[in-house]
């Protein structure tokens, strides 16, 4: 007996969020998973009951999928086996083109990289690469954990620990993505995590104490450092911003006259907007800047003038520094943060400026402090630096003090 379905419209497949399938009709269906939704047609040709899935929505568009299931019944009446080519359906008079891992990959790859960031979706592929010679070619229905652990042991033995384990993770999502359109049966590398070398994790080095800024500044100050590489050190001292946040930041972002500089939510760690109330000094290294570049990037790069500065850059311009070791870009936060909270100034509101992920409980029962506090933290930040630097280019006695902060430890 035929099965009777209600046509399905792009409103009802956006409510579902459950998994389960929807039928549109004479074969044409919507698988429904955590994580995807999947346009498939089932159908039966020489008593076999076969499928074709035809991509995900909304990639593929529910009017796209009833073209495709149109183009795929003629074939069906003419007893041709469907195949899937170039966006459109074909007729396959050979055995169907065997599910390897890197057609799967390409194609689980394909939905998921419009929902994170570039340069997330950049390292994934980056890290698909270096599995996919030697497991690419190999059939889904054939891959074994042993495969897949063969393929991550050179990544260890280079000293790419965290990496392969990062890329075992991948390799599961792809796996995952296959079981839920059912080309794979199971996960087999579940329990790999197990048996990989474990890497212990290391935080961003700062050895320098509080009473070492003073000659961080005037390190800074005095450099051979290109102009643009001075102020971005100088700013993220001044605004506790990672450096990837600091130097892929667009002039648009930038509100002069308001003194706050918006960051938006796709740019963030946490995925969440983030204000930086901007200081007296702050605002004066980005006047600075604008004489520099008429490109919409506030740090444009030399080589590339259509592209940002790389976070590299500043840890490179520490290293010529002589802060091998000792500091990185992103352990500056750690150095500023501990200067304002010895400050006195409230732990919560250096943890917003820092927008630092919260936890589940801490959302539900504390909010962020407000742009008042925190601006009041920043004009006191610019103020403490601008002193301490004064002092130690003058040679006086610096005015941050170490006893003031005596026994103070980082967080």
């Amino acid at each position: 007996m035929a099965r009777v379905s209600r046509p399905l419209t792009d409103s009802t497949i956006k409510r579902i969020t459950t998994p389960c399938t929807l039928w549109d009709g004479r074969g044409l269906h919507l698988i429904v998973s955590d994580t995807s939704k999947i346009w498939a047609i089932r159908y039966t040709l020489h008593g076999k009951t076969r499928k074709l899935n035809l991509g995900q929505y909304p990639t593929v568009s529910l009017a796209m999928a009833r073209r495709l299931h149109e183009e795929a019944l003629v074939l069906i009446h003419q007893g041709k086996p469907l195949g899937l080519q170039d966006g459109r359906v074909v007729g396959v008079s050979k055995q169907p083109v065997v599910m390897t891992f890197k057609r799967l990959a390409e194609e689980w790859f394909s939905g998921w990289c419009n929902s994170v960031t570039l340069p997330h979706s950049t390292r994934v592929m980056v890290q698909l690469n270096m599995i996919f010679p030697s497991l690419g070619n190999t059939p889904v229905d054939d891959l074994r954990a042993v495969d897949v652990l063969a393929a991550l042991r050179p990544i260890e033995a280079q000293g790419h620990v965290e990496t392969a384990r990062r890329v075992n993770t991948v390799v599961g999502q792809v796996l995952q993505y296959g079981v839920a359109t059912g080309r794979v049966k199971y996960d087999c590398r579940s329990r790999l995590a197990t048996v990989l070398s474990t890497h212990r994790q290391e935080h961003f080095p700062c050895t320098l104490e509080i009473s070492d800024i003073p000659q961080l500044l005037r390190d800074i100050t005095l450099s051979t450092l290109r102009p643009d590489l001075q102020i971005a050190c100088r700013l993220l001292m001044l605004t506790l911003v990672r450096p990837n946040e600091l130097l892929g930041a667009r002039w648009s972002e930038i509100d002069m006259d308001a003194k706050v500089w918006i960051i938006p939510a796709h740019r963030m760690k946490a995925r969440k907007e983030h204000k930086v109330p901007l200081s007296t000094q702050a605002l004066e290294l980005f006047h600075q800047l604008s004489a520099l570049t008429d490109s919409p990037w506030v740090f444009p790069s030399l080589l590339d003038p259509g592209q940002s500065l790389q976070p590299r850059e500043a840890n490179r311009a520490l290293l010529r520094l002589g802060y091998q070791n000792r500091l990185t870009a992103h352990g500056i936060r750690s150095l500023m943060a501990t200067l304002m909270v010895s400050k006195g100034h409230s732990i919560d509101v250096v943890d917003a400026a820092l927008a630092h992920t919260q936890g589940k409980v801490r959302r539900a029962y504390f909010r962020h402090p407000d742009l008042t506090s925190r601006k009041a933290m920043f004009d006191d930040l610019g103020q403490t630096l601008a002193s301490s630097a004064s002092g130690a280019l003058s040679g006086q006695r610096p005015s941050v003090s170490p006893v003031v902060f005596e026994g103070l430890h980082r967080p």
